[in-house]
């Protein structure tokens, strides 16, 4: 595991267990985009602090999740093929990409990740983006965990490892690709 930035970057295996990616059930997403040229989709989203860190990341060394107030954590699925989308509100209906940009945000449901041989399947609804269903081959987990500040009228995010400020929207802006 390397580190990247102020989060960590951990490529899950084929041999653990990615059907924890339950665990992201509910979760609000702040950017979902599939790069077709690549055969990628990035999935980020926010919860309460460590909840998915610790899920995915367990040998890693977090800070105390007293002094945190949020995680934001992106996924990024590789090899993907098989990509369909159904329904959605009618701005998604052609998209195969959302971001909240203070728009509000998605929440995922009905979570679902088979497997088979070195291929998997996850099929999720991300509420008014609609229903995903792709196939992938690996898939990458990072992570930033964040204070939240009231500062005059706003409310901003700090890294707890770095104290760089964090851009709500765009939690992973400035990371390698």
């Amino acid at each position: 595991m390397k580190q990247k930035r102020s989060g960590y970057v951990t490529k899950l295996k084929r041999d653990q267990n990615l059907f924890r990616l339950k665990e992201l059930e509910e979760c609000p997403v702040l950017e979902f985009s599939l790069d077709a040229e690549r055969a990628r989709i990035d999935l980020v989203v926010f919860t309460e602090p460590n909840i998915l860190s610790k899920t995915f990341e367990e040998y890693a060394a977090h800070a105390n999740s007293e002094l945190c107030d949020r995680e934001f954590a992106r996924f990024r699925f590789f090899d993907i093929g098989d990509f369909q989308k159904k329904n959605g509100a009618k701005q998604f209906i052609n998209q195969t990409q959302f971001h909240a940009n203070g728009s509000g945000v998605d929440n995922i449901y009905g979570i679902f990740v088979s497997g088979a041989g070195n291929k998997y399947k996850l099929s999720a609804c991300l509420s008014r983006f609609g229903s995903i269903e792709f196939s992938f081959h690996r898939i990458q987990f990072e992570s930033r965990l964040a204070r939240i500040l009231n500062e005059g009228n706003d409310f901003r995010h700090y890294d707890v490892m770095t104290n760089e400020p964090i851009d709500f929207s765009n939690p992973f802006l400035g990371s390698k690709d």
